[in-house]
């Protein structure tokens, strides 16, 4: 499910109003404008959209090995104006850099046999975001995430939404469909899981987006997505739930194929 630069931009302009955690993962990574990333609190990317973030928005080369460049990257971005970024790690977890206090901080994942990595991104933020509503800590929020991401990897299936659910958040979804089966059968699932789907929106012309997941032997993945209606969420309608986005940790997952 992806949506527009324009309309993340709205999402994190009203939720700066009140007092939402903004949360984006950018993934896959496009260029993303620096009046954007300003409005960030927490930016969650693996290493390469961290590094390629950095080439898009520094456009200065990084040297040294691939763990110094991740530093070198972390800080030169939060002086862009992000507060905290989380740069996932895969097997060996996450690495929180604190742009106000100038302090990294590693979290260990948890040693597992991973089954399907597809889950671990959806539940990591997912994990995130509820922990961060229940008024815990950057460290104490990224700790759960990770062991939640752990186990996540240990089974199949992912959603972000049923992730943060499943872990004791309220979450509500916001998004556009197709009026389609698709659509229908998905927020039927994401209602018996729990989250709160009252708040899509109806796309006549355009299909619900799909995902595409490959998945090798080792667990490894990779995802093609057809955005489809969701893509065609436009920020007049991120201003009519407003009030949502306010009194929310606004968690956010980006990909730009075009303008709308």
């Amino acid at each position: 499910m992806e949506i527009s630069i324009a309309t993340i931009d709205t999402i994190f302009r009203i939720a700066s109003q009140g007092n939402a955690i903004k949360i984006l993962n950018p993934a896959p990574l496009k260029p993303i404008p620096l009046d954007t990333l300003k409005k960030i609190d927490i930016i969650v990317p693996n290493e390469g959209e961290l590094l390629r973030l950095h080439s898009f928005s520094i456009q200065k080369e990084l040297s040294g090995s691939n763990n110094e460049k991740i530093k070198q990257a972390s800080k030169s971005l939060t002086k862009l104006g992000v507060k905290t970024i989380i740069t996932t790690l895969g097997k060996k977890g996450a690495l929180i850099y604190y742009g106000d206090k100038d302090k990294f901080e590693i979290i260990p994942a948890l040693k597992v046999q991973a089954v399907d990595t597809v889950g671990a991104g959806d539940c990591f933020n997912g994990c995130l975001a509820s922990a961060l509503s229940k008024g815990k800590t950057i460290s104490e929020a990224a700790k759960f995430a990770t062991a939640a991401a752990s186990i996540a990897v240990t089974r199949k299936g992912a959603n972000q939404a049923v992730a943060s659910v499943r872990s004791g958040a309220k979450t509500v979804f916001i998004g556009k469909i197709g009026k389609d089966t698709f659509g229908d059968q998905m927020l039927s699932r994401m209602r018996a899981e729990g989250v709160d789907t009252n708040h899509i929106f109806r796309d006549p012309n355009e299909a619900s987006g799909v995902a595409l997941i490959m998945v090798d032997s080792n667990g490894e993945n990779m995802i093609g997505v057809a955005p489809g209606a969701n893509f065609r969420l436009i920020p007049d309608e991120i201003r009519i739930k407003s009030n949502i986005i306010k009194n929310h940790v606004v968690s956010l997952r980006v990909n730009c194929y075009s303008k709308i």
